[in-house]
């Protein structure tokens, strides 16, 4: 079986069938997964409804973090559908998982367009910071940020991703929010408008966007770079510890950028030693 550093390499040397496969095998076989049995007796739904987020937990053991962040963004990079299972699984086994984790999984669910669960989890998430809020004041400012980033991925990546979305209604909820604070507030309404303005047109699908086919992404191996790095927009990334970003470093899904792989992979070797804290 690879180690987590073979599959690190293995990622940002671009060979994701490796890096997929390998994490499965090493979460099977660190965390006990059965796959036949939760194939033949769960459902998404249900491990979906296990994942929950701690806001106290302790950090999560480091070579974990970085396996689940290889086989998330493996799945993802693959549109490897079959195993959704497994990587719920996984988070409903580490749950309850740090918060900034389950930011990374809201995320996910949305970005493999299984946006009920997305908005279901999302949810339970903002219930559960601001119950944090109020009940340890000197956290009130962390757990407010924390609060303020589900908000944003969850009307970014969620609700205005749904086309029947009705932009009245979201302007309403985001100003009637009390937990929000008015600079987000400001940044959210702006957003809002944005996508109520017609825009230019969309790049071709091509290009690897969500809202075009679902097709697995290729090898960075002579791929013409088309946009900037993933990197160099801040406010778009996830990250979820210093272990998993050394791995993978940002999570930039397709549904907000326009990236190809070999950019990740550019980016992946340029700070792969690196320990953001």
């Amino acid at each position: 079986m690879a180690s987590v550093a073979e599959l690190q390499d293995a990622f940002v040397a671009g060979q994701l069938q490796e890096a997929l496969d390998g994490s499965r095998a090493w979460l099977t076989a660190t965390l006990g997964l059965n796959p036949d049995l939760i194939a033949s007796s769960s459902s998404f739904a249900l491990l979906c409804h296990d994942v929950d987020i701690g806001l106290d937990v302790p950090n999560m053991d480091s070579d974990l973090e970085a396996a689940i962040a290889i086989y998330m963004q493996s799945i993802f990079e693959l549109n490897a559908t079959g195993d959704l299972l497994s990587i719920a699984d996984v988070l409903r086994i580490t749950s309850p998982v740090p918060t900034e984790l389950g930011l990374i999984w809201g995320s996910f669910l949305a970005a493999m367009h299984e946006t009920a669960e997305a908005d279901k989890f999302l949810t339970r998430a903002l219930e559960k910071l601001r119950a944090g809020i109020r009940a340890q004041p000197a956290q009130a400012d962390e757990f407010t940020a924390l609060y303020e980033t589900a908000f944003e991925i969850l009307v970014s990546k969620v609700i205005l991703a749904d086309a029947a979305c009705d932009p009245g209604a979201v302007q309403r909820r985001i100003e009637a929010d009390a937990t929000l604070r008015g600079s987000t507030k400001v940044s959210l309404l702006e957003l809002l408008e944005s996508v109520k303005v017609p825009s230019s047109p969309a790049p071709e699908a091509s290009q690897g966007q969500i809202g075009g086919p679902r097709l697995a992404r290729t090898s960075p191996h002579g791929i013409r770079q088309t946009s900037p790095s993933v990197l160099a927009d801040p406010s778009n990334q996830v990250m979820i510890g210093a272990v998993a970003i050394a791995a993978v470093c940002a999570y930039k899904y397709r549904s907000q950028i326009q990236a190809s792989v070999y950019d990740v992979f550019q980016a992946l070797g340029d700070i792969k030693s690196m320990l953001l804290g």
